[in-house]
C-alpha cells in the first residue's frame, strides 16, 4: 500500500492497505493493525477524505498508545499533524508535531526527525502567510 501512496495510485493504496488492516485484526496482531490503520489513515488523507482519515489516524494514535510504542505513536502523530495542517487546525498541529519530535529526537531517529523540521517549517511559513 505503502509503494502505490507514493507512486500516486490512491485506489490500488486503498486497497492494499485496507487488506493489510483486515489480515492484522484477523490474526490479531495490534501492532500491525495500528501501523495498517495508519497507512490508511494516510491513504483517505491524500485522496483529501479528511474525515476519515482523522477517525483511522485516531484510532492509529490509540492502538500504538495503548501499546506503549513510542516511536509508532510518533509517527501517527505526524500523519495527524499533516492531516490537520490540511485542515488548518493549527494548534493541534504544533503539540502533534512538538510530541513527535521529542520521541524522534530520543530515539535518534535522524530521517524522522528531518521529516518533523520540514513539516515545522511548513507549518511556519503558513503561520507568516496569515499574519500578513
Amino acid at each position: 500500500g505503502e509503494y502505490y501512496l507514493k507512486t500516486g495510485n490512491f485506489d490500488k493504496a486503498l486497497e492494499h492497505t485496507r487488506r493489510s488492516l483486515e489480515l492484522a485484526v484477523s490474526q490479531g496482531d495490534r501492532r500491525e493493525e495500528g501501523m495498517s490503520s495508519r497507512m490508511l489513515g494516510e491513504v483517505h488523507l491524500a485522496r483529501g477524505e479528511y474525515q476519515s482519515a482523522k477517525i483511522i489516524l485516531e484510532e492509529s494514535l490509540t492502538i500504538m498508545q495503548e501499546l506503549g510504542n513510542e516511536y509508532e505513536t510518533a509517527k501517527t502523530m505526524i500523519s495527524l499533524f499533516q492531516l490537520e495542517l490540511a485542515e488548518g487546525t493549527k494548534e493541534l498541529s504544533r503539540d502533534h508535531l512538538e510530541q513527535a519530535t521529542q520521541i524522534f529526537t530520543k530515539y535518534g531517529a535522524q530521517l524522522d526527525l528531518e521529516r518533523a523540521l520540514i513539516l515545522a517549517q511548513r507549518l511556519n511559513e503558513q503561520a507568516s502567510e496569515t499574519s500578513y
